[in-house]
């Protein structure tokens, strides 16, 4: 659809971030020789918690999904007024010092300029259907696909799961485990680079800027080695 809309004859790089990350590795998988590169940033191949609790977890959803796949879970779970988004910029009350300040008209302390409408806070519904497929994903990723173009899975060094404020929150991912994420990449293909990065958050190119253009930069260097020669 891609190439029928822009008219382009030149092969793809497709990006995916997060749960987009899964839906792009699954579609990859389904579509062999269809890109020329996939670049995966902070893909969600792993569901959070033990082997026990999402063995658990995945029966209790089938249940709901059965009685109402359109069913939300978790309404009312947290104080939206509590919940911490990294777009919302630096907050002195709250973050304390700047650390840099060449940083103060970067986004990153400004803020970013999102769009409402696909960003809602504090979070879209959960809905019992989603979640399962998203689960059910995790199980294909889990036996192992075969992605035939190189696959960079990009991620955090490290993880604090939570989404309300914490000094961590700002260098780490609060949304996926950044550690099962990287194990489970190596499920996705032959030939599979992972990159981590200290420092970063969930979207990693809403880092703080040293940590973005460390992202970039290596972006930019495995594009040329596998995508560009």
């Amino acid at each position: 659809a891609i190439r029928a809309e822009q008219g382009w004859e030149t092969e793809l790089v497709l990006s995916g971030h997060s749960t987009g990350g899964l839906v792009a590795s699954l579609w990859a998988d389904r579509h062999p020789g269809a890109l020329r590169a996939l670049v995966l940033n902070s893909a969600w191949l792993s569901l959070q918690g033990s082997e026990i609790v999402r063995t658990v977890g995945d029966s209790v959803l089938r249940t709901l999904a059965l009685r109402d796949p359109r069913m939300s879970i978790l309404d009312g779970w947290v104080d939206p007024a509590r919940v911490f988004s990294i777009t919302d910029g630096w907050v002195p009350e709250r973050d304390g010092e700047l650390p840099d300040p060449a940083w103060a008209d970067d986004p990153y302390v400004t803020g970013w300029d999102i769009n409402p409408a696909w960003s809602i806070k504090p979070s879209a519904p959960v809905r019992v259907g989603w979640l399962q497929a998203v689960m059910e994903g995790h199980n294909r990723v889990a036996q192992g696909l075969d992605i035939r173009c190189p696959v960079l899975s990009m991620g955090a060094a490290s993880t604090r799961l939570g989404v309300t404020w914490t000094p961590e929150s700002r260098s780490a991912d609060t949304i996926i485990d950044a550690d099962a994420t990287a194990r489970r990449a190596v499920m996705l293909g032959k030939l599979v680079t992972i990159a981590r990065f200290p420092g970063g958050v969930h979207d990693l190119t809403l880092s703080e800027p040293p940590v973005r253009e460390q992202v970039f930069s290596a972006m930019r260097r495995w594009m040329a080695a596998y995508v560009l020669r």
